[in-house]
């Protein structure tokens, strides 16, 4: 009734039956549970052949969210991989902030240079020239700030995804 967990080669000896083993190794296919008869006075030996879990699909894994090629391979869990996945997520979230924000300081910098543009005093016009440039630098900084947060996100990936293609 028990598993016997990290035997390679192992020896059973039992009553006479039908027993339902299941093979499972860290890196391996999943197989189905393979019948075994059990004769009286019979000695059978049985080999399951097990396949190896694919690199490229561990690989792919790994690169939608950092670690989940790992939890495919078994080579670890999400709580390993709290750290890739924290950078990860935290790196996504500031390169959303840092989008909006530059779409916020375009759209600013439009309004203050079309203000410009039409502006009857000199006083008016160089408040939204200044106004302008500085929603030009702002713009400017937060999409440098999100093409940064991008990167991160993106080498956070494939840091995880080579370290689990060297690791397997």
């Amino acid at each position: 009734n028990e598993p016997i967990i990290g035997k390679l080669d192992y020896r059973y000896e039992s009553a006479v039956g039908r027993y339902f083993v299941k093979v499972t190794a860290p890196g391996f296919q999943n197989q189905p549970e393979v019948p075994i008869d059990i004769i009286d006075g019979e000695n059978t030996t049985y080999d399951i052949e097990l396949k190896y879990k694919s690199k490229l699909k561990a690989f792919m894994w790994s690169s939608l969210m950092p670690g989940a090629g790992h939890v495919y391979m078994q080579k670890g869990t999400l709580t390993n991989n709290l750290i890739p996945l924290g950078t990860y997520g935290v790196s996504l979230a500031a390169a959303l902030k840092f989008h909006n924000s530059y779409r916020d300081h375009r759209s600013k910098f439009i309004d203050y240079q079309n203000q410009f543009k039409i502006a009857t005093d000199i006083a008016t016009s160089n408040d939204n020239k200044n106004k302008a440039k500085k929603s030009w630098n702002q713009m400017q900084d937060a999409k440098n700030y999100f093409i940064g947060m991008t990167a991160s996100a993106v080498l956070t990936n494939l840091a995880t995804s080579i370290l689990l293609m060297l690791t397997s």
